[in-house]
């Protein structure tokens, strides 16, 4: 991956299921100049396309045209994203973690398999694996909790640069962003 590719990760007060319409309203009503780029400067990032991501959420395959910004000063890319987009997962935030919360309490996460029949026995291992390579101690170390969500999110994208459950080191910086 290039190192020019960094995200942006969006927390709103909405709390709907992921889709192209929610998406694009959260991001119409953002002005690009309130961005600002992982470089530190504001108001330098204008619209450099976008590419197509799939999204597995309540036993649909939802495909989000995800936005991209490019900063006119270092010339760094950032893909636009909501919260509840685990970069490079097809699986949402909330069952991710909700699957985590049920195994760590001894309960079984078939109410998450039920509610999103398309994560299977793969993707449950995957998510497992994932966070004991990379989560479990980093959680740990931090004191940060499954129980909210929002927060955990918040303080993984602080702390670590990463979405929570995101692997791979792309750099990822939050924007809150209320309507």
């Amino acid at each position: 991956h290039c190192d020019n590719n960094h995200m942006i990760t969006i927390k709103t007060d909405i709390c709907k299921p992921l889709s192209q319409k929610l998406y694009n309203e959260i991001i119409s009503s953002i002005q690009l100049h309130q961005l600002k780029c992982s470089c530190g400067h504001s108001g330098c990032l204008i619209g450099h396309g976008s590419y197509r991501r799939t999204i597995k959420q309540f036993g649909e395959k939802i495909i989000l045209k995800i936005y991209r910004v490019k900063c006119n000063v270092c010339g760094k890319t950032h893909a636009l994203m909501l919260l509840d987009i685990v970069p490079y997962s097809q699986i949402p935030l909330r069952d991710q973690a909700d699957i985590l919360a049920n195994v760590l309490s001894g309960k079984s996460p078939v109410d998450v398999l039920n509610r999103n029949p398309l994560v299977d026995e793969n993707n449950l291992r995957h998510i497992l694996r994932n966070f004991r390579r990379h989560w479990k101690e980093r959680l740990l170390s931090e004191r940060l909790s499954l129980a909210s969500l929002g927060m955990l999110a918040g303080k993984c994208l602080a702390i670590y640069k990463r979405q929570f459950m995101q692997i791979r080191k792309t750099a990822n910086i939050l924007f809150f962003f209320f309507f």
